[in-house]
């Protein structure tokens, strides 16, 4: 057998062990979008987004591996998730996710609606180490409506229109601090810096 079959050979089945370490994972299309119960691993690996059952409705959470210093020079690396204590998506109505730049290497933001009148966004500060990913900076249309108006023309394009008048009419902010073009986030709203934390 010729040296190159060998070594094939000997990284498929390397590959094929580490993979079965992981848990099962579904696919996000090159489009971003979930509209499926399931376990999504993102950004390369770094973010876990799960949609799940419980209580009769759905819930999400979000997570990954974060480093915990024990001591001087010891640290270990342990799986962290984050998510919603109360379900909140309603399986019958047209919820989605979206993921932002999800071919990217470090994650950006994931935007969820519930399919009925809240939509939540969940910013990660690429920018940030891996430790930072796992939890990211949790803003909704509960307490901050105007995240509609700066939502990606992804997100913006799949709402309900009466949905989106009404965070119009709740919104506080002045028409002048609505960004002109509405694919670009205005600054102090919904980034990963100026976002309050839940």
């Amino acid at each position: 057998m010729p040296r190159g079959f060998t070594v094939l050979g000997l990284a498929l089945v390397a590959s094929s062990i580490v993979c079965s370490q992981l848990p099962a994972s579904d696919r996000v299309g090159a489009d971003g979008l979930v509209t499926k119960i399931g376990l999504y691993r993102l950004y390369r690996g770094n973010l876990t987004f799960e949609i799940y059952r419980n209580k009769g409705k759905l819930n999400y959470r979000t997570g990954g591996t974060i480093s915990v210093r024990h001591g001087l020079f010891k640290r270990e690396r342990i799986e962290a998730f984050s998510g919603p204590a109360e379900s909140f998506i309603d399986e019958t109505r047209p919820w989605f996710a979206w993921i932002e730049k999800p071919s990217a290497r470090a994650p950006h933001a994931i935007w969820l609606f519930n399919g009925d009148d809240r939509l939540v966004l969940e910013s990660f500060d690429p920018e940030g180490s891996k430790d930072d990913y796992w939890g990211g900076i949790v803003t909704d249309t509960d307490s901050h409506p105007e995240i509609v108006a700066t939502a990606p023309r992804e997100v913006r394009d799949r709402l309900p229109a009466a949905f989106v008048e009404k965070c119009r009419r709740n919104s506080a902010v002045q028409p002048s601090r609505v960004n002109a073009n509405p694919d670009a986030r205005s600054p102090g709203t919904g980034g990963p810096r100026s976002a309050e934390r839940k």
